[in-house]
């Protein structure tokens, strides 16, 4: 009896003893993933704000898509000089025989002339979408603008507070990917993908865009699951989620396909990796699909109360999405594959997977190394399981990434200029881990 007691209370202690070194494990690994956030958090900034580890063009990286940002900053401008007079809740936008200069001088723009433009028509309300980035600039707009202000200036200053943003949400993204395949081989991937990534550096600070959004359902997703594995928080979960596929829908219905399938690349990767039921995974496949298209109803019946008629929004969602076209037609009438050429193979910069060489000449190279050293193995191991859920998120990420390319072909062809980001949203992320993993493994 005396030594059972003995031999209880040694395990007792060993099991104390465990628990304590579990604790300083995850205290310890808590902290590196701190680290690892905040030095990704400033790189990004770097990149984003002054393109210092980008190979984008200067040309390019200060200026990819002015008319849009000018957009935004004539309402900001447009509802200051009005004041009480602008009710409306969407985009005023200023044309003057499109020339739009208002971000480069504010000063010829007065009150009277400004409701007198409105009057002749040389403003208009940009109804496609409830232009809500002007809503999450205006209180910033307001605290930057001053007596005799300089719009070039309250310009940069929006770019530099959407970069912020930008840097934030996707530090958050990489250290998400950290946590699931440690830190080194994700190290790897971003420095890759930042040297490597015109697209989301170019654009990660535009005020019209907002391409940190994008990325916000994702994550949304990706914590919950991760975390909670739906077996509480639930509610708090599908609201969160709803409320940020409406947020972006609220800005615009570009690329829609691209982040609703993205939406739901965490509940695929870790169906596969943690083993769901088939039940379970179509359970929730079906609530977290519903929940993008109930945003989607959520922001078009706002619209139709504002605007007052439903079947003006559906003309200009038709429009605007489908029907739109500045090529006169050309683009409607190329086939599937003719489009998806035209995007992949249009020059170096709208070929992103070309990128991806560049990650397998480095993993060769690794491989080169390890033999010549007569090292045994130079890599990163990956469970099947967790390599599978990964390759399908692959898979899945780029069908979202071209489906708008053809089933939208009319209007994304009006993008073209930024088209090609939505290869970044998320697949050649996870392409680059894949080739991490699985090439230098083998």
């Amino acid at each position: 009896m005396c030594l059972q007691a003995t031999s209880n209370k040694q395990q007792a202690t060993s099991n104390k003893q465990q628990a304590t070194s579990n604790k300083q494990q995850a205290t310890s690994n808590k902290q590196q993933y701190y680290i690892f956030f905040i030095i990704i958090f400033i790189i990004l900034f770097l990149n984003f704000e002054f393109g210092i580890f980008t190979i984008a063009k200067e040309k390019a990286f200060r200026s990819p898509d002015v008319w849009s940002a000018n957009t935004i900053l004539d309402d900001l401008f447009i509802e200051d000089i009005l004041g009480e007079d602008k009710s409306s809740f969407f985009i005023e936008v200023h044309q003057n025989n499109g020339d739009r200069d208002l971000i480069f001088d504010t000063s010829k723009f007065n009150r009277e002339e400004i409701i007198n433009n409105i009057h002749s028509g040389k403003y208009w309300l940009y109804k496609s979408s409830l232009g809500f980035q002007t809503h999450i600039l205006r209180l910033l707009f307001k605290i930057l603008k001053k007596e005799n202000y300089d719009a070039s200036k309250i310009f940069r200053q929006l770019e530099f507070f959407v970069a912020i943003i930008s840097s934030f949400v996707l530090a958050i993204f990489f250290t998400f990917l950290s946590i699931e395949f440690s830190i080194l081989p994700v190290d790897i991937m971003f420095i890759v993908s930042l040297y490597t990534n015109i697209w989301i550096t170019i654009f990660a600070k535009d005020i019209y865009w907002m391409i940190w959004s994008f990325f916000v359902p994702f994550l949304i997703s990706s914590f919950f699951i991760y975390r909670y594995d739906f077996e509480k928080n639930n509610k708090l979960f599908f609201i969160l989620f709803t409320l940020t596929v409406a947020l972006i829908l609220s800005m615009g219905y570009e690329f829609i396909y691209t982040f609703f399938i993205s939406s739901t690349l965490p509940l695929f990767y870790f169906s596969i990796s943690r083993e769901y039921s088939l039940k379970k995974f179509f359970k929730y496949f079906m609530i977290i699909s519903s929940l993008c298209f109930l945003a989607l109803f959520i922001v078009l019946s706002i619209q139709v109360v504002l605007l007052g008629s439903f079947e003006v929004i559906l003309d200009r969602l038709y429009t605007r999405t489908i029907n739109n076209t500045y090529d006169d037609g050309g683009i409607i009438n190329l086939s599937t594959f003719s489009v998806l050429r035209t995007y992949l193979f249009w020059n170096y910069y709208s070929y992103p997977y070309i990128y991806s060489l560049y990650v397998l000449f480095f993993v060769v190279l690794l491989q080169f190394i390890s033999y010549k050293l007569k090292i045994n193995y130079i890599g990163f191991s990956l469970d099947n399981k967790k390599y599978l859920a990964l390759f399908i998120c692959s898979i899945l990420s780029f069908i979202g990434s071209i489906s708008n390319l053809m089933i939208l072909k009319q209007h994304a062809y009006v993008h073209v200029h930024i088209d090609f980001l939505i290869f970044w949203i998320p697949t050649l992320f996870l392409v680059y881990l894949i080739l991490l993993f699985k090439i230098i493994k083998s």
